[in-house]
């Protein structure tokens, strides 16, 4: 689910004066869940806690939230049956950890789910928009049994996506997903499993982080600025946004957030940054006196 963010210009010198404001498509979800005790669980940062003791399971359904607190439409449910269980304190890592994870609290880092070997359990990731991809990024160590036998393994609409590695004292793996597209149920599901025989290893995961719609790029798409001349014979907004080389978008515009029109389409990128001069004249004549403007940008599929 995508939530817009809105940013507003005040343009002085205009007589009654007029407020701008502008909310880009598809500013990018990001939910951010640790898993651990429930005794050391992360309460900071809007986190999604996924916690046990022993072998039990305290949270097998989670309705998940953003990183901004708010909700998503998304579920996750835990099939704790295979064979998981939860970290002694013993097994707690601190550190240090992934490029990837720098900034997170290491409360979110430190304990950890766990999976005996040969065991696995599964994940179900529900309420999805199939008109989008998910990158996921998952993380996991432990202080002592680590091995290199530890995989998670997503399911989407494509068949399967495997990532292994060794948890023992992990500072630099991570597993990242990326692209992933909902089932035809709209869902996801992982399977977290260390597959070697015997005692050990054991695998570990202690956190994990959903980017809806992909993770953030170096360019996001966002208006960066708007340039007001409604003056003399041609009255025009100069909508600018950053933007992807070659490929292409459409401007729409709204004066109550709730009925959009289409300014344009097939806009060119002109590079890392596109300008499109929004003419009021002849059509849309009525946004010359308009106290309230609203614009979106939005990258079109397919090219």
């Amino acid at each position: 689910m995508y939530r817009f963010k809105i940013k507003c210009f005040r343009l002085f010198g205009l007589g009654a004066g007029v407020l701008i404001m502008w909310a880009p498509f598809a500013a990018a979800t990001t939910i951010l869940i640790d898993f651990g005790r429930a005794d050391n669980q992360t309460v900071e940062g809007n986190f999604n806690n996924v916690s046990g003791t022993g072998t039990g399971l305290d949270t097998p359904m989670v309705e998940l939230i953003d990183s901004e607190g708010g909700e998503t439409g998304i579920s996750l449910e835990v099939d704790f049956s295979g064979g998981g269980s939860w970290a002694g304190e013993q097994a707690d890592y601190a550190g240090p950890f992934p490029d990837e994870l720098a900034g997170l609290p290491e409360t979110a880092l430190q304990d950890s789910m766990f999976i005996r070997s040969p065991a696995s359990s599964l994940f179900f990731f529900s309420g999805l928009d199939a008109g989008l991809t998910y990158d996921i990024l998952i993380y996991g160590a432990r202080s002592n049994n680590g091995g290199p036998d530890s995989e998670w393994t997503f399911t989407d609409a494509s068949g399967d996506a495997m990532v292994g590695f060794d948890v023992f004292e992990n500072a630099t793996e991570v597993a990242l997903f990326e692209g992933l597209v909902p089932d035809a149920n709209n869902q996801l599901i992982l399977r977290f499993s260390s597959t070697a025989d015997g005692t050990l290893p054991r695998g570990a995961m202690n956190f994990m982080q959903i980017f809806v719609g992909g993770a953030p790029t170096k360019n996001p798409l966002e208006i960066t600025s708007i340039d007001l001349d409604r003056e003399g014979e041609d009255p025009t907004y100069t909508v600018t946004w950053s933007s992807v080389p070659d490929r292409e978008y459409a401007l729409f515009f709204s004066t109550d957030l709730e009925t959009w029109e289409e300014a344009s389409d097939g806009i060119l990128s002109g590079g890392e940054s596109t300008s499109y001069p929004h003419k009021l004249l002849p059509f849309h004549s009525e946004l010359i006196t308009a106290p309230t403007l609203f614009y979106q940008v939005s990258l079109l599929d397919g090219n």
